[in-house]
């Protein structure tokens, strides 16, 4: 029916399932185009009727499945449009958990929970949470979720576990902190940020990341690099996926590294996101993975981006054309104040180069050892915590 609508009556309309999703616009003069009549006109013709009861007055702000919609802010200067869940909806969601944890899960309650979380997350920023809710989506029978070291989790029925407990805390306070999510219509105030990240990991040798920012806005630029903690690494062990190579965490690592380090150039920002590595970029869009440490690193990569309200594309770079290369293989060492890299590491080329971007070099910031174990920021699918 929307298409017919759209493309046979110029009806600007969308729908999810049964809902229709109607813009009213208003002529100059205070008459109305007649979008919501004109659809309703079309479904009686038919012989469909609308239910009534259903309808929402057209206004600045609404609520559509749950995603509260403002529109309200559309005027001269920079327009913008913000999307948030709504409290009500919200209330349920964690009002069906608390009964789950109660009285048990079913299967089929956990796909209407599903179904919930999933739009309301999806509206707001995205993947965000994706990670999170995977023993939501196991228990519903969509998908097994994977535990640490790549086991299958028992057969559920309507067991509350260790793992859905740990979601809904996560949700919970995922609902206490979630900004609304901001898509400006126009050209934004500043313009985008264009950040480079690459990693390093030897075996027997360095394990690194390095960061390259360039702010378009003012032409300012900004390289960062550091050897990641062995805190770090022995979480990485903790999952136990063994593995003998952790470029993928490191590679994604250095994403997180990049917003830690850099948030006041990310907050309200559209940013354009560079790395060599395609499993850290498919980590970094779906905020998931199957190994449970990248996973983690990707949930927790979600919420500081919708924090800090940024909005990210992230593209492919080919490995000997990503500047950060560099500062990921170089130890920093202080300089007249300043964190610099070493220059006793770098080649005549690696000097070359660096002397012509003309960076400002600033300290590099790790994820600490009590942020990884917080429900609010990154995740685990276990409760054994990280070696000390």
């Amino acid at each position: 029916m929307c298409q017919v609508a759209r493309h046979l009556f110029a009806i600007p309309v969308e729908n999810y399932v049964d809902d229709y999703c109607c813009p009213s616009f208003k002529a100059p003069d205070g008459g109305d185009f007649g979008a919501v009549a004109a659809l309703a006109t079309l479904h009686q013709t038919v012989g469909l009727l609308l239910e009534p009861g259903k309808h929402q007055p057209p206004v600045s702000t609404n609520i559509f499945l749950g995603v509260h919609t403002d529109v309200s802010n559309l005027g001269p200067g920079h327009p913008y449009v913000e999307f948030r869940p709504s409290e009500e909806r919200k209330r349920s969601v964690l009002q069906m958990l608390d009964e789950g944890a109660a009285s048990g899960l079913k299967p089929h309650t956990a796909s209407v929970i599903l179904g919930k979380l999933g739009w309301i997350l999806q509206a707001a920023w995205g993947g965000v949470g994706h990670a999170a809710i995977q023993p939501l989506v196991s228990r519903a029978g969509t998908l097994p979720v994977r535990l640490p070291g790549n086991q299958t989790a028992p057969p559920e029925t309507t067991r509350w576990t260790a793992q859905l407990a740990h979601m809904t805390r996560f949700v919970r306070a995922l609902f206490d902190r979630l900004p609304p999510l901001r898509w400006y219509m126009g050209v934004p105030r500043k313009s985008k940020v264009v950040v480079y990240v690459d990693a390093q990991y030897s075996h027997d040798g360095r394990k690194g990341v390095g960061i390259v920012i360039v702010d378009t806005h003012d032409n300012t630029r900004h390289i960062t690099g550091g050897t990641i903690p062995t805190y770090l690494l022995s979480w990485f062990d903790s999952f136990a996926t063994n593995s003998q190579q952790h470029i993928n965490q490191c590679e994604l690592l250095s994403v997180v590294v990049a917003v830690l380090s850099f948030p006041e150039l990310f907050q309200d920002r559209d940013v354009l996101l560079w790395s060599d590595s395609t499993a850290a970029l498919k980590a970094c869009i779906d905020g998931y993975s199957r190994a449970p440490e990248m996973a983690a690193l990707g949930s927790g990569l979600h919420l500081l981006l919708a924090d800090l309200q940024a909005r990210v594309l992230y593209q492919h770079v080919p490995g000997k054309a990503n500047p950060p290369d560099i500062p990921s293989s170089s130890p920093f060492i202080l300089e007249a104040g300043a964190w610099k890299p070493d220059p006793n590491s770098l080649s005549l080329k690696d000097k070359t180069t660096l002397a012509g971007i003309n960076d400002t070099f600033s300290p590099v910031l790790f994820p600490s050892q009590e942020q990884l174990l917080q429900d609010d920021l990154f995740i685990r699918f276990d409760h054994h915590h990280v070696p000390q």
